[in-house]
């Protein structure tokens, strides 16, 4: 009996090993994500983990920046409406335009097709073309991309009903708010395709669907999907030792010697992307 029982979750666990492989293949490169198996009792499951979680943009933004990849920051015209402004999850890009002339008669149908994706755990990304006249969300399509278990918003233009976004419990970063609607004048053109969001340092971003976004009271990191294990190890690395020498400076020791004595980046490995995926 004892060895039936053994070959049954031996032969879970091949196939569980199956499953991850396949999703490592599907989804590995884009997602960052590491994937795990926990053994719960006789049972077994595949956990994602993000591995950016809790570390802040700016040693990301440090990392970056030593990598190769310096210009990797949102906008700081993007702001958190309300309290919460910790973000951390893969992008689920979505790209709108304005309406010139009549609107069309299905100038709702990719907004419609938006519900029907998987947004579980991913933050909606929307390139509003530059658009500034009119909120391109508001509540209730906030609502709904809620229900879908979407981890956060980020909008580079405006929204309305603000008091309601910013009471959600997921991230909010807008460029502005206003009352007026878009009907008529904006709408959603494309999803999950590569959008251009404002950056900080360069006029735009690069954001691909799978690039993780990281954000916090500082700003909006977008980590591109292939380095987040890298990422996140090199940034643990560089706070680990920033914390050994933060009570040495707090203790009024010289700071060229503190820094001296440990070196924070020399770890940092190099971080290329393609030509065409550079910043712009």
């Amino acid at each position: 009996m004892l060895r039936i029982w053994y070959f049954t979750i031996t032969l879970r666990n091949v196939k569980l090993g199956l499953l991850l492989w396949q999703r490592i293949r599907m989804n590995g490169a884009q997602s960052g994500s590491v994937l795990t198996m926990i053994n719960k009792g006789n049972e077994m499951s595949v956990v994602t983990v993000n591995p950016l979680v809790g570390i802040p943009s700016s040693a990301i933004a440090d990392v970056l920046r030593v990598g190769g990849l310096p210009h990797r920051a949102l906008s700081s015209k993007l702001f958190a409406l309300g309290a919460n402004n910790r973000l951390c999850a893969p992008a689920f890009c979505v790209r709108g335009e304005a309406t010139l002339g009549p609107e069309p008669k299905d100038a709702k149908a990719v907004r419609h097709a938006m519900f029907h994706h998987d947004l579980n755990g991913k933050v909606i990304v929307i390139s509003t073309g530059g658009y500034d006249e009119a909120a391109v969300l508001g509540e209730n399509v906030a609502i709904a991309l809620r229900a879908r278990a979407c981890a956060g918003i980020v909008v580079d233009g405006g929204v309305r009903d603000a008091e309601s976004l910013g009471a959600m419990d997921v991230p909010v970063f807008v460029q502005f708010v206003t009352p007026v609607s878009n009907a008529g004048r904006w709408r959603y053109v494309a999803l999950e395709e590569p959008v251009l969001m404002p950056g900080q340092t360069l006029n735009h971003v690069l954001v691909r669907p799978g690039d993780v976004l990281v954000g916090d009271r500082d700003g909006i990191m977008v980590v591109p999907g292939e380095f987040v294990s890298d990422v996140a190890a090199d940034a643990r690395k560089l706070i680990a030792v920033e914390e050994t020498q933060r009570p040495r400076l707090a203790r009024g020791d010289e700071p060229k010697e503190v820094y001296a004595s440990g070196d924070r980046y020399g770890h940092v490995r190099p971080y290329l992307l393609a030509t065409s995926q550079e910043e712009r």
